[in-house]
């Protein structure tokens, strides 16, 4: 890590290089925008007819401009009609203002990126000059590797530090290690580094002997000691950040529009105001002419522009939007600000009320588009890693512990700790056990043993504890198992079946628990540190273990990277003249037992006898399928090797039996070795007696020597630990599966340890419930290992066992065509190997090691799941199209993906949202990869994860003062790379996703129902007046009146219904693909469930209307005959005098016909506030759930309800007009039928409501149905 001569930029120069190269980029990006015109494409998008994202296109606006200019023309020529100015004025005013709300939408939706950015790019203008990090500031440079976070080591004002990735900029030195890939186009800094690539492009692996790379490094006939590959200095060409940046603002038009929005567009544009305006006005035409052609002889109309302009208009005008798009607009900003003081509110709160996290306040970064938060399926990425398992040998004719475990009748010890063994115990003295641990999930580190009794066992324990103090968790060993990671992440590179180990974990909680202090290592000083590792041949894998041999030749196996880490101490009281060390190792089980010659049994040395090793290389492995294995050792050191071996490592050949056959001998007579059984007896050994097999002269400097000191160790036990997710996404997950959201999984891991952790988030992992994305091209490519460098671009964190398990693949001809079909293996054939132990000849010479020992038997705990995917699903996202085209959909229903990479994970979640699933991601802010993905979904959360730290006593990092810097260097760098999600959390605060989507769903579920009703009522209204013309009748509404009714009584009697709390049981009904068109189906749901609700409405409004016309009719001619010469014989239909004046006589009195038009409208609101009623909640009758808990919806129908009856009282008892024949003179009997018209509209909307919620339950019924079954064409059932 010495970074001696490489001072770097100071962090001032580098975020002021920052922010000039991203204001350059936008710049860039903009003006290219403006040349190729995509500046402008907002306009059609928010005009042209064919586009989603409009609800008035151009052609809409001609028809209203058109409707608006021609009733202020004819107020300016006809003087009788002046009044008709108002109404012309009106509509042009609303057309100018549904424009410009709609192209201020589109505009804003255009520049949503360019925005975000700007607002990113203000903050980082300010915090430039005053961010003065230090390095505790940066995270720990030797944290351990995570998927999750991508950092670089950087040199920053002459300090090296763990930089994230975001902050790199052009003109960092950054120093590369070993395997590790490059950030961006580098350039090597100084010429002595010439063994180093000189030049490294984006992602490419930085590997430091890629001239010797197709040598074969695999088979090195003898040990040799390695020096260690350095960091290597290179200098960045350019930001890598302005790459995910280009590609944000690229995209940010690309993502597809969401289900409301398709709504929308198919509701208000092809519906609306092309096919129903389009059918309402020809009928209009068509009657207007018939009336005027034919009727006319019986008839007087009224005049040609009444008639053709008037009527036309007055009918048209419902149909058109001319409050909806202001009203959807207002509606979406009130649904923005809702959701956001939600998660404000939800930030400070404990979601689950089980779980015991302290939320911070930490600022929320949010932008969040309501119609995206209707999430279908969901991915997540960030895990944190826990003990699992403790594994070691006892002795149980020395612990009573054992008889009492026996005698004691408790089912539940018999499964938190397993005897692997129950036959050997007649031969050999010593059992296997296994202690469970549980994490609690009050505390980031509390472990507890689940076996009441384990303190029985605290002397097997103890010693483990004090190894993984000393070796583990001792900070003076972190920096070489970096190093030594990095070098062994190379050379895996040149292995196709190995796979680099870079999982150690903080155990410091183990060792507390078996009573260690904190201060317990502070006795011992470091020494030395060796570090040893081997190769495997792939031919050696399947010839030596015989679970691999049972795969098919197809099966792709990666095994740990064999390794082993020592460190050798000093007793601080014995002196530093001593010579003697105590060493304690640590690594893969297979090269830690080739090292030991005798275990740690509780009280005593017992030597390793070949069923020993079996079982615990049958435990390793097996283990090692679903978890991470680490074993240790430990033997007294009095002739340590020199210190230069720190300085480099020891690399084994790929079989080196012979070397350990020579040195590896226990001074405990083997009881094997005997014919005749006999009864061990206790055994004690001096620390001379450990030291049988080093040579007589002893060189300190010798590699022969160094090896041999890490010989004939003592076997202290392993210890398993495996991805734990976190407790509240353990109940999300339960959540979201409630609320039909499909939680789907994109791993990285191969399907084993895949399928292990999805169990343990609550998703099924059993058939057709996972598919591997690595595609037969890939696999073949994976095999070669002339390009494996190609291939293994980050170091793995599937080790130290990752199987990928492939099916043979079988070819057959078929019409010409070759189909390749998966060939299924049987899982009875994995474990149904009886073979015995490997006799051992009698004189016991014979080598003992290796995992060719290491043959599972019956007795061994298989794994307990199928490690097949046996059903028929394709494999390799290049195959997931086909079959859904060809075969199923259960591609769309699994809840896991295995073997993923960037491009794969955005590929599959293109082809859902083609089938219509709606997709949140769920994602690592500090990920570099992450953008595409992001870009890619319908919605996108950024989640910071959970930092690996390399022990509890470590810090990650620490938060810079206000006085140093107003943000952390995390903190900003996760603000850049969140810049395409609509929301960034801190993983500290409380999760607030489920809450979020009730909210968002409950808003949507409202704003929806507002635009059915809305709808409804204009469409009645249009029909009200169509079949008033038809039935040869006055018009029933004013032009006046029909804008009232358009562009107040119904938007705020829709706009309220949007009120009340959130009803959690929205999360209880699952929901719809993102696909929207007009069916049969739904063609009649409409007719059936809208059309019985408002066709009572039309024809008891028309005969209330002829019952009041025949009312003021007959008035009229009383007091016509009383008070004139001319009298009038009798009322023809609803006519006072039909062929002699306009409208059949009515155009004498007009104040009459006037009243009663507002008599219809006073009656037509007050059914419109009834039928409303049905739609306050739309899964609940009336009586089951009461309207006060829509408040707004409550006060607003009052309130239209009280002024229009006051506008009704002003005009017919205090602005009369004289010889007029008002509404108070007509009989009781009409208000006695207006109001017995409610209530048979208010029975029948509730009979139709309830019949609507049954259907619903049927529907949502078959949903949850459809939204469970994974049943594809190979399912079991």
């Amino acid at each position: 890590m010495t970074t001696e001569g490489l001072p770097g930029l100071s962090t001032t120069e580098a975020l002021r290089t920052l922010y000039n190269e991203i204001l350059s980029l936008r710049n860039h990006i903009k003006d290219q925008h403006i040349q190729q015109g995509k500046d402008r494409l907002w306009i059609q998008d928010a005009l042209k007819h064919n586009s989603p994202f409009t609800s008035i296109c151009w052609i809409t606006a001609l028809i209203i401009f058109a409707c608006g200019f021609s009733l202020v023309i004819i107020s300016l020529v006809y003087d009788e009609m002046w009044y008709l100015f108002d109404d012309g004025i009106l509509i042009l005013i609303l057309l100018t203002t549904n424009l410009a709300t709609v192209l201020w939408d589109n505009k804003l939706r255009h520049e949503e990126m360019f925005t975000k950015l700007d607002h990113v790019m203000k903050k980082l203008n300010c915090y430039k000059d005053k961010c003065h990090w230090k390095k505790e500031n940066y995270p720990h440079l030797c944290m351990p590797f995570s998927p999750s976070v991508t950092l670089q080591w950087t040199q920053r004002d002459g300090v090296l530090v763990n930089l994230p990735w975001a902050l790199l900029v052009k003109g960092d030195i950054v120093l590369l290690k070993p395997g590790q890939t490059s950030p961006c186009h580098v350039s090597r800094l100084r010429e002595k580094d010439k063994w180093a690539p000189a030049e490294l492009t984006r992602w490419e692996i930085f590997n430091p002997d890629i001239a010797s790379a197709m040598k074969n490094k695999t088979s090195v006939p003898t040990m040799v000691s390695r020096n260690p590959l350095k960091n290597v200095a290179y200098v960045l060409n350019e930001t890598p950040y302005l790459n995910n940046l280009k590609l944000a603002l690229e995209l940010s038009q690309n993502r597809p529009s969401s289900f409301y929005t398709k709504c929308l567009y198919l509701l208000q544009i092809i519906f609306m105001q092309k096919f129903a305006a389009a059918t309402f006005l020809g009928s209009t035409i068509l009657t207007v002419w018939w009336r005027w052609s034919y009727v006319t002889l019986w008839l007087k109309s009224g005049t040609w522009v009444s008639m053709f302009v008037v009527i036309p208009i007055s009918i048209l005008i419902p149909l058109l939007p001319l409050m909806l798009p202001i009203a959807w607009t207002l509606m979406t900003c009130y649904g923005n600000a809702v959701l956001q003081s939600s998660s404000i509110v939800q930030k400070n709160k404990d979601l689950f009320e089980e779980t015991e996290t302290e939320a911070k306040n930490n600022s929320l970064e949010f932008s969040f588009r309501l119609y995206v938060v209707w999430i279908k399926k969901v991915y997540y990425h960030g895990l944190i890693q826990l003990l699992k398992k403790f594994f070691f040998l006892q002795n149980p004719s020395k612990s009573s512990s054992i008889s009492n475990y026996v005698d004691t009748p408790n089912c539940n010890r018999e499964t938190q700790r397993k005897s692997y063994d129950s036959t050997i115990q007649n031969q050999e003295n010593y059992t296997v056990e296994v202690l469970d641990l549980t994490h609690d999930r009050g505390s980031a580190w509390r472990l507890q043993f689940d076996d009441a009794t384990w303190s029985n066992h605290i002397t097997s324990l103890k010693p483990l504890g004090l190894a993984v103090l000393l070796n583990t968790c001792n900070p003076s060993t972190h920096a070489h198992y970096a190093q030594f990671c990095a070098h062994v992440s190379c050379q895996a590179l040149y292995s196709e079946v190995l796979v680099p180990v870079t999982n150690r974990r903080c155990l410091c909680e183990l060792a507390r628990q078996i009573g260690f202090s904190e201060s317990a290592d502070d006795i011992f000083e470091l020494q030395l540190q060796l570090s040893t590792y081997r190769h495997v041949q792939a031919d050696a894998v399947r010839r030596d273990i015989k679970f691999a041999r049972s795969l098919p030749n197809t099966t792709k196996l990666k095994f740990p990277f064999p390794h082993m880490v020592c460190v050798g101490l000093r007793e601080r009281s014995i002196g530093k003249a001593a010579t003697s060390l105590q060493l304690f190792s640590q690594g893969t089980a297979d090269i830690i037992l080739d090292a030991c010659i005798d275990f740690w049994d509780g009280h005593d040395l017992s030597p390793i006898s070949p069923s020993v090793r079996k079982k615990v290389l049958d435990f390793y492995q097996r283990t090692s399928l679903t978890a991470y294995c680490t074993a240790f050792s430990y033997r007294p050191l009095p002739l340590p090797p020199d210190k230069s071996f720190s300085e480099m490592y020891l690399e084994l050949p790929a079989d080196c039996r012979q070397l350990y056959s020579k040195l590896c001998r226990s001074p405990t007579p083997h009881p094997w070795t005997s014919t005749t059984p006999k009864i061990r007896q206790p055994q004690f050994h001096s620390s001379d007696s450990l030291l049988f097999g080093d040579c007589s002269e002893y060189n300190s400097k010798d590699v022969n020597c160094c090896f041999e000191t890490q010989c004939n160790q003592i076997f202290l036990g392993m210890v398993t630990m495996q991805y734990q997710p976190q407790y509240d996404m353990v109940q999300l997950i339960e959540l979201l599966e409630t609320a039909c959201i499909r939680f789907v999984h994109f791993s990285k891991e191969n399907e084993l340890r895949s399928r292990v952790f999805s169990e343990k988030m609550g998703l099924e992992s059993g058939w057709n419930c996972h598919i591997s994305l690595l595609g037969d091209a890939q696999t073949r490519t994976r095999l070669d290992p002339s390009t494996a460098l190609n291939m293994s671009r980050t170091i793995s964190m599937s080790a130290p066992t990752a199987l990928n398990m492939d099916y043979a693949q079988v070819t057959i001809e078929h019409d010409g065509e070759k189909i390749i079909k998966p060939m299924l293996i049987q899982k009875d054939t994995l474990f149904n190997d009886n073979s015995n132990v490997v006799e051992i000849e009698k004189n016991g010479e014979e080598w003992h090691s290796l995992s060719c020992m290491s043959d599972s038997t019956d007795q061994s705990a298989p794994v307990n799941f199928d490690m097949y995917n046996r059903a028929k699903l394709p494999r390799g996202i290049e195959n997931i199209r086909p079959h859904l085209e060809c075969i199923d959909n259960v591609p769309l229903l699994v809840s896991l993906f295995t073997d993923c990479t960037p491009e794969a994970t955005k590929e599959m979640i293109s082809i859902m949202q083609q089938y219509g699933e709606v997709v949140c991601v769920l994602g690592s802010s500090p990920n570099a990869e992450n953008i595409g993905i992001f870009m890619q979904a319908d919605a996108s959360l950024a989640i910071e994860p959970i930092y690996p730290q390399v022990c509890q006593r470590i810090s990650i990092m620490q938060q810079p003062s206000p006085i140093d810097a107003p943000i952390s260097p995390v903190g900003l760098s996760e603000l850049l790379n969140s810049l395409p999600c609509c929301l960034s959390l801190n993983r500290q605060d409380p999760l607030p996703v489920y809450h979020l989507i009730m909210e968002g769903r409950y808003l949507m579920q409202g704003i929806w129902n507002c635009i059915q009703f809305w709808t409804s009522c204009m469409v009645s209204l249009s029909f009200l007046q169509l079949l008033a013309i038809v039935l040869v009748l006055p018009p029933i509404l004013s032009v006046g009146q029909i804008l009232w009714l358009t562009c107040i009584v119904v938007p705020l009697l829709s706009v309220s219904l949007v009120g009340g709390p959130t009803d959690p049981e929205v999360m209880q009904k699952p929901t719809g693909k993102n696909q929207c068109s007009i069916t049969s189906e739904l063609s009649y749901y409409v007719i059936w469930f809208y059309g019985l609700k408002f066709l009572p409405v039309v024809i008891n409004m028309v005969l209330l209307f002829i019952w009041s016309l025949s009312q003021a009719c007959d008035l009229i001619l009383s007091t016509t005959n009383n008070n004139s010469t001319i009298e009038i014989q009798r009322c023809w239909y609803v006519y006072p005098d039909p062929k002699e004046t306009e409208w059949g006589g009515w155009s004498k009195f007009e104040p009459t016909i006037i009243s009663v038009q507002r008599l219809m409208l006073l009656f037509l609101v007050m059914h419109y506030v009834t039928i409303s009623l049905s739609f306050v909640h739309r899964d609940y009758l009336l009586w089951k759930r009461t309207i006060h808990l829509n408040k707004p919806y409550l006060f607003t129908s009052l309130f239209i309800i009280l002024v229009q009856w006051a506008y009704t009282i002003h005009y017919e008892y205090f602005d009369s007009i004289e010889n007029n024949i008002s509404i108070s003179k007509l009989s009781v009997l009409t208000f006695i039928i207006g109001f017995v018209s409610l209530f048979l509209v208010f029975i029948v909307n509730e009979i139709v409501h309830w019949q609507e919620i049954r259907s619903n339950v049927r529907y949502q019924k078959r949903a949850r149905l459809d939204f469970g079954t994974k049943l594809g064409m190979n399912s079991p059932f």
